[in-house]
């Protein structure tokens, strides 16, 4: 029942993103193995993730992490010819549990997904573009979406940032989208990476 409840409540949302994009990506949309991105739920579903000519670069994590420590964050995305961007990003351990805090600057093309409207299913947070934020410097490159994590106040587990980036081609329909995928992996200082 829980798995159906998800099902539709993810469909709901990306059925009102198709007309929405501004709102940000739906949550639980970040690829968590766990959870649903918007290619497998049909939002932007006509290609596979990660098909095609375009990349996501993860900047300013490093493979180990300071407890309480904050890193600054950038999200970037290429692809030729695309005008129109997306992302959802989000951090969690092996278990899929929450690891760490976003911290936001105070961006217009940035904002953390309201956890009151998602926490039934998921303990995470999220965070995504707005409006302002679904334009790049140019054609082919994404907006530089920059933002902080702080690390977990005390050492403990290794963790993993996911970032899903739809790289849209703007015809405000569920096809002909492109959905790119990134992982970057962190562990607690001392620790050998996996």
């Amino acid at each position: 029942m829980k798995r159906m409840s998800l099902t539709l409540f993810l469909l709901f949302l990306c059925s009102n993103l198709v007309f929405a994009k501004g709102e940000g990506a739906p949550p639980m949309t970040a690829g968590v193995p766990t959870q649903r991105t918007c290619a497998t739920s049909k939002c932007h579903g006509d290609r596979e993730i990660n098909m095609g000519p375009g990349e996501v670069i993860i900047k300013g994590l490093p493979p180990e992490y300071v407890p309480g420590e904050v890193y600054d964050l950038v999200i970037e995305a290429s692809h030729a010819k695309i005008r129109t961007w997306g992302f959802q990003a989000t951090m969690a351990d092996k278990d899929g549990n929450p690891l760490g805090t976003f911290i936001l600057p105070d961006a217009k093309d940035l904002q953390l997904l309201d956890q009151a409207e998602y926490q039934r299913f998921s303990s995470l947070e999220f965070v995504t573009h707005t409006k302002d934020g679904l334009r790049g410097p140019r054609k082919g490159q994404s907006p530089a979406w920059t933002f902080q994590w702080k690390a977990p106040a005390e050492a403990g587990a290794a963790g993993r940032l996911y970032v899903m980036v739809n790289a849209a081609n703007g015809n405000r329909k569920k096809s002909g989208d492109w959905i790119y995928s990134q992982i970057a992996e962190v562990v607690p200082a001392g620790e050998a990476p996996r």
